[in-house]
């Protein structure tokens, strides 16, 4: 039996619909994520690794 909506967590409702406007946080850390992944990347051929 399906859930009301307004009972659905934050999550759920993010995944049952994907064409909503991703949340500012979950844009902050998917672009925080990416920027330091490739700072580390970097990092790592800097250092000659």
């Amino acid at each position: 039996m399906p859930r009301p909506k307004d009972t659905q967590p934050e999550t759920d409702v993010a995944v049952n619909s994907p064409l909503k406007p991703i949340p500012k946080n979950l844009q902050a850390v998917i672009s925080g994520g990416v920027a330091m992944s490739g700072y580390l990347r970097s990092f790592r051929l800097n250092s000659g690794e």
